[in-house]
């Protein structure tokens, strides 16, 4: 018991940590106005390399059209009025770099994000890194991941709305999900809270 106190401390005080370093991906050409290739690279560019809070303060739905990865000690901090909303089908919307490159990213915070599907399943093929991760939001080989306010209201049949994959120290607080398939799925899991 006293080592679960332990972890759910530590996972509280990361998810209220702020990052040294706070990005507005407006500032890299992230807008409700900009094509969905725009926003991706705007949001690569804020996310890369972690060890910082990117924050998008602008309300808007944000179309993308390829995987935008997450780094070591990032926090994503969404204003309400926020939505990621694919235009294509490709596997995940949001993943941590190390399920495609190897290794374990750790201290992840995702808050507030929206994301719909908008009629895309996004389902993996065989072509992808990590064959099998289906989430729109996923993460894989993590340690330290924290998701508050979480909501997907437009699941199609072939995703999940966010997959957890062998990890360890998990938190899911505040979601609200709709459609076709699994909201939340969850795999080789050590330590989480939902």
């Amino acid at each position: 018991m006293k080592a679960m106190k332990l972890v759910l401390w530590s996972m509280l005080a990361m998810a209220l940590s702020v990052s040294a370093e706070t990005v507005d991906p407006a500032a890299f050409g992230l807008s409700p106005d900009a094509e969905p290739s725009v926003n991706v690279v705007a949001m690569r560019k804020a996310l890369s390399g972690g060890k910082r809070t990117v924050k998008i303060a602008k309300r808007g739905v944000y179309r993308v059209d390829d995987t935008i990865f997450l780094d070591d000690d990032t926090v994503l901090e969404c204003v309400p009025g926020v939505v990621f909303q694919r235009t294509r089908n490709y596997p995940n919307m949001f993943v941590n770099r190390a399920a495609y490159e190897g290794g374990v990213n750790r201290n992840i915070t995702i808050r507030n994000l929206e994301v719909s599907v908008n009629g895309f399943e996004g389902r993996p093929g065989l072509e992808t890194k990590c064959f099998g991760l289906r989430g729109n939001v996923a993460f894989f080989h993590v340690k330290n991941v924290t998701v508050c306010g979480f909501s997907c209201r437009d699941m199609e049949a072939g995703c999940y709305a966010i997959h957890f994959a062998d990890f360890d120290g998990v938190t899911l607080d505040g979601f609200e999900i709709f459609g076709k398939k699994d909201g939340a799925h969850l795999n080789g899991a050590k330590t989480f809270v939902i």
